[in-house]
């Protein structure tokens, strides 16, 4: 077993699960994925499943087995970087039936990344920032060594951009010119199409290079879309959600929920705020003027102003210079209730702006941010022991495929988006499978009469497509 993170091992953990430990639906799965290798499978797949429901460790077991068969040589595992430092490794160690599989773990500085490329493992994990490095680093791919494919967060695929304004190959135009070389792609999501049905063209076209949803992504826009070109709104053409599912049908699967572990309950909390009368009456001037000489604060467009209410609402909000100004601690001192109320119990805390995280930092000194540790697997470790009183974490960046249940079942928004894949995926790493507590609290702070009131609709809108597209592709558990 190589491990090259640098973190704790799980070998003194009391016991390895073995392949018996799997449900029957992760069972299933194995042999769903193993069905790529077979003469009359399909292309590759994607696994839209649900956060929390193992399709790690599927994935792992089918991998193992095509290794020991010799069908698959190499793999290369491409995942967030918190999840490529940890959630892998540490799935790799658990179980007795892949716990000797050899990994490289290809992070850190270019000449870290170098010397772990060169190791004869069976499995590379890289954090996909560095997927257009490891792309150059064998020869632009003409060196490229393996043979098959994992993208977690298969999300990351969804805008579907080859090159950057400079020409450079983006993430998305590495596995397009990599899927070429590649006999087979499992791609996992839990949020397929956090945005919409137009999501789904990327996540398509790296597992059949457009054979399903076409070679040209305005073309497919074209086709199934409506597209205002003054609020940019994308709207799907009347029979093109039932046609674009059936197209995919033989490569998307995902999981009914009765068919998989049963949950803890969740227990979603606003704890509303109300802002001091002279605040509010400035956040409807700044609001209906796109300006505060109070705050001197300006907005230069609609979707600035969005952001700069949500800042408003959470306490501060940057100033032209980039500095921020205050403006009202109702927030943290509702962040200091919570924790008190907490009785001891640790807080999984998502904050949106730097501002937030420095006044959360401020009044709980003791507090550790996921974003900016050195050793994420140890800080998970040590979370999961319940050692850590309160982490902050961005959802940008902590909230994918984390396995941090064990530490805690009270998470808190300090700060709200709209974007739905960050908002459940953040929800998901604490209200999922191997939560010991039969209740989980995700608690939302809002600003009464503010634009946080307005997120959650937007979610539930959002929500909605996607859950038809979960119902369009779900697979039979007998």
């Amino acid at each position: 077993m190589l491990s090259h993170n640098g973190g704790p091992s799980l070998d003194d953990a009391p016991r390895k699960l073995g392949r018996d430990d799997l449900r029957h639906y992760q069972n299933v799965t194995v042999d769903l994925i193993k069905t790529i290798w077979a003469p009359d499978g399909p292309p590759s797949l994607i696994l839209a499943y649900d956060m929390g429901s193992g399709k790690t460790v599927s994935t792992l077991t089918a991998l193992r087995d095509m290794l020991d068969a010799g069908v698959v040589r190499r793999v290369l595992i491409v995942a967030p970087l918190f999840v490529a430092e940890a959630t892998w490794p540490d799935e790799i160690e658990a179980w007795r039936h892949t716990c000797e599989t050899t990994y490289s773990v290809i992070t850190g500085d270019a000449k870290r990344r170098a010397a772990r490329c060169a190791e004869a493992t069976e499995i590379h994990i890289v954090n996909k920032e560095n997927l257009p490095w490891l792309w150059a680093h064998f020869g632009n791919g003409k060196r490229w060594p393996y043979d098959t494919i994992v993208i977690d967060e298969a999300s990351m695929l969804k805008n579907a951009k080859m090159r950057t304004p400079k020409r450079a190959l983006t993430r998305f135009g590495v596995l397009v010119q990599a899927r070429k070389k590649t006999r087979a792609v499992i791609e996992l999501t839990g949020t397929p199409a956090p945005n919409g049905l137009q999501n789904l063209y990327g996540l398509s076209y790296i597992v059949d290079q457009g054979e399903r949803l076409g070679r040209n992504k305005t073309q497919f826009m074209d086709r199934w879309f409506n597209q205002n070109n003054y609020t940019y709104e994308v709207t799907p053409k009347p029979g093109a959600e039932a046609e674009i599912m059936r197209r995919l049908s033989d490569v998307m699967f995902s999981l009914n929920p009765k068919d998989y572990a049963e949950l803890p309950k969740l227990v979603e909390n606003e704890i509303r705020v109300r802002l001091p009368p002279k605040v509010m009456d400035e956040y409807h001037r700044f609001r209906r003027n796109l300006v505060s000489d109070v705050y001197d604060i300006d907005a230069v467009n609609a979707a600035v102003l969005t952001n700069k209410l949500l800042q408003f609402a959470n306490g501060s909000a940057y100033q032209e210079d980039g500095n921020h100004v205050w403006i009202h601690d109702c927030k943290i001192d509702a962040l200091e209730g919570l924790h008190a109320e907490a009785n001891g119990m640790p807080l999984l805390v998502a904050y949106s702006f730097r501002f937030d995280l420095e006044r959360i930092r401020k009044r709980f000194p003791k507090a550790v941010v996921l974003n900016e540790a050195k050793d994420v697997r140890g800080v998970m470790h040590a979370w999961n022991r319940s050692e850590i009183d309160m982490i902050l974490a961005h959802p940008a960046s902590a909230g994918h495929g984390l396995n941090i249940q064990k530490g805690s079942n009270i998470s808190v928004w300090y700060g709200l988006n709209s974007d739905l894949e960050l908002f459940q995926q953040f929800n998901k790493r604490l209200w999922r499978s191997g939560q010991k507590h039969e209740v989980v609290f995700s608690h939302r702070i809002v600003a009464e009469g503010t634009h946080d009131e307005r997120i959650l609709p937007i979610l539930c809108d959002k929500d909605a497509v996607q859950h038809r597209i979960f119902e369009a592709t779900y697979i039979e558990i007998s």
